[in-house]
């Protein structure tokens, strides 16, 4: 913990590559914090060995209740028309709700005012409250309002439907081609050996079929899911130059 994950990121880098450390990964230690930091103590492609994902993350596109709308078509004709600011809250510049928000905006093509919170606690009690209007933010973190009534849901961030939101559409069924969701997935040092690397991928692709680790999973609004190591390093790769040109389209520039 620490840094939004560069501290354990950097721990892991320079630990012994004996296979008795592993790092969890997540977009903020990797995809994002390389184009938002000027100076990351690591390479997050080439400073470490990829062994596998572990679970993805859809989030959850809600709204306060108030707002006169039920799906997201009547969403993005609201925003479109509304006479006045409509506020998106998110966890901070450059958070994973921001730049989910800021995609959507930005396909979607409707205004919207960014309003950055310190996390996502006050982010999603914003919206509660009707400070603001909406965010996309994890799952996780909503569900339990969502199924209070104290926020609407009217989307996921999937490029198609979950099983673990079975009433909840995906974007990507209103704005095609949209998707936006955080995973984690295991890490070791460098030089780590392929027979441990290899030894550990096995027990994880097992340890995600057994019930009660999906039922965990399902809980936090996580799917289990598993790759190869060049898959791995491929989708973040990938996912790199994706958020490289969606900071430069929106012009975020943070300096830490």
């Amino acid at each position: 913990a620490g840094a939004a994950g560069l501290v354990g990121m950097e721990m892991g880098k320079n630990s012994a590559p004996d296979g008795y450390t592993l790092i969890a990964g997540s977009p903020s230690a990797t995809t994002i914090a390389a184009n938002l930091r000027k100076k990351l103590p690591y390479d997050p492609l080439n400073d470490f060995e990829y062994i596998s994902m572990y679970a993805e993350l859809p989030s959850l596109l809600v709204v306060n209740p108030s707002l006169p709308v039920k799906t997201l078509p009547e969403l993005l004709d609201y925003l479109r028309n509304a006479k006045g600011d409509v506020f998106m809250a998110s966890a901070g510049p450059g958070s994973q709700s921001h730049l989910a928000g800021a995609m959507l905006q930005q396909m979607g093509r409707f205004p919207s005012v960014h309003v950055p919170y310190k996390g996502g606690g006050p982010q999603v009690l914003a919206v509660m409250s009707g400070e603001a209007q909406w965010t996309i933010t994890p799952a996780a973190s909503v569900l339990g309002h969502t199924r209070s009534g104290k926020l609407r849901a009217i989307a996921e961030s999937l490029p198609q439907r979950t099983p673990l939101l079975p009433d909840v559409p995906a974007v990507a069924e209103t704005v095609p081609g949209y998707s936006y969701s955080a995973w984690n997935g295991l890490l070791a040092p460098k030089g780590t050996p392929p027979a441990i690397l290899a030894k550990i991928r096995a027990a994880l692709a097992k340890a995600v079929t057994n019930p009660q680790v999906r039922e965990g999973f399902a809980r936090q609004g996580a799917e289990p899911v598993t790759n190869t190591p060049e898959e791995f390093r491929s989708m973040v790769h990938a996912e790199m130059q994706s958020t490289a040109a969606l900071v430069k389209a929106i012009d975020l520039k943070i300096d830490r």
